[in-house]
């Protein structure tokens, strides 16, 4: 589940470029609407770092707690390619990564 507002992101393209992944891209939905029994049916969420920094971390601090995997997103004015940060995109090579991540997050290992 995507959580946050990609903007000017041409979401459709993405969710198209992640089916052809083998995954389905859920939202966006605001950070202020994820609740807890939507959280635990989820493999896995991508929050946006626009919104709300106290109602993120809260969302984090409740998908941690649920065991859920999540990633932060950077918005793509900010993104910069020579640090280990994600952005929404219908790059193939990109996605694989985000969901390699995602899979593999578990009990006792690093998150994002």
């Amino acid at each position: 589940m995507l959580v946050g507002d990609p903007l000017e992101t041409d979401i459709t393209r993405i969710r198209h470029a992640w089916r052809s992944a083998g995954a389905d891209l859920l939202g966006p939905v605001d950070v202020s609407e994820t609740g807890m029994d939507e959280c635990l049916r989820l493999d896995g969420v991508l929050i946006f770092l626009d919104a709300d920094a106290g109602l993120t971390q809260r969302l984090a601090d409740l998908l941690e707690s649920l065991d859920v995997p999540f990633l932060f997103l950077m918005p793509d004015a900010v993104f910069d390619e020579g640090h280990a940060v994600y952005r929404l995109s219908g790059d193939a090579g990109e996605i694989e990564e985000m969901i390699r991540k995602l899979s593999c997050q578990g009990k006792g290992t690093v998150r994002h």
